[in-house]
């Protein structure tokens, strides 16, 4: 995210335009909802509606600073979002998964190489020994899976490897 710290102001002077997709998604939320917009940027849709409780989220802080004259707005990692489980009830995540890795590299995480992971360790705000954790954990839950299909399913598989039987 270093390119947006640096052109944050400039990139939020381009972003001003609300989408009317997503207008449209906003206008169809009951009232009082509580609603994070993962990667806000410069936080253009959390005053968009006075009536919806907006909480916006970006990983660039020069970002969340512009976002937080419009709402309420905070620092944070789209792949470790600092929410508990149905604590939204709605989440807008607009132009940003292309930060993320790509449908080929979630694939087969063995074509991303060092310069992408550095990206994507820049980009998540985590270091590359943290993609690398992550990446050998996708890899080995893969193994698993192919392994339970192998056994007949994840019920079959789970009730194989349970010591006191079915």
């Amino acid at each position: 995210m270093e390119v947006y710290d640096h052109i944050a102001q400039e990139f939020s002077n381009t972003r001003y335009a609300l989408w009317s997709g997503v207008k449209q998604f906003l206008d169809s939320l009951p009232k009082h909802s509580i609603v994070a917009d993962i990667g806000c940027g410069n936080g253009k849709y959390l005053s968009y509606r006075k009536d919806l409780c907006m909480l916006g989220i970006d990983a660039c802080l020069p970002l969340v600073n512009i976002a937080k004259e419009k709402g309420e707005a905070l620092a944070a990692n789209a792949i470790r979002l600092p929410l508990h489980d149905k604590s939204v009830d709605a989440v807008i995540c607009i132009a940003m998964m292309h930060h993320l890795k790509t449908k080929e590299e979630r694939e087969n995480p063995d074509i991303i190489n060092g310069s992408r992971k550095n990206r994507i360790a820049t980009g998540s705000g985590t270091s590359v020994q943290q993609v690398n954790q992550l990446l050998k954990q996708f890899s080995d839950m893969r193994k698993m899976m192919k392994t339970m299909n192998k056994m007949g399913g994840a019920k079959r598989a789970l009730g194989a490897m349970n010591p006191f039987g079915k």
